[in-house]
């Protein structure tokens, strides 16, 4: 028979959404979301993940900047066995309503992690 002690498998996502009703003068205003999760597992084996992401944006009449961030962690046993960062940046600029020109750059970090044989 197989039996498992203490088995909890716990999570949580929350996500937090920063768009709707703005004043007439939102142009100037940033808007955007985020979102955070959270995975605790325990049984046979332990396995902890935690993630973050934000983007956020600002458009005016010609110009729209948006940013971007993310990072996952993840281990198994007190081992990390992922990791991972990312940020971006983008900017628009709109001649008229069908041609536009943008620029953007991204970043992704992925550290190596220590694989026990």
């Amino acid at each position: 028979m197989y039996a498992v002690k203490n088995n909890l498998l716990g999570g949580m996502i929350v996500g937090i959404k920063v768009l709707g009703a703005t004043p007439a003068f939102s142009a100037v205003l940033w808007g955007g979301e985020g979102q955070l999760g959270f995975v605790l597992a325990r049984g046979n084996s332990d396995a902890d993940t935690v993630n973050a992401k934000l983007e956020m944006a600002r458009e005016t009449a010609t110009w729209k900047n948006a940013f971007g961030v993310a990072a996952l962690r993840a281990s198994s046993e007190g081992d990390r066995n992922a990791e991972r960062y990312a940020a971006s940046w983008q900017t628009d600029y709109r001649f008229s309503p069908r041609s536009y020109l943008y620029g953007g750059a991204r970043y992704e970090g992925n550290p190596p992690t220590e694989v026990k044989v």
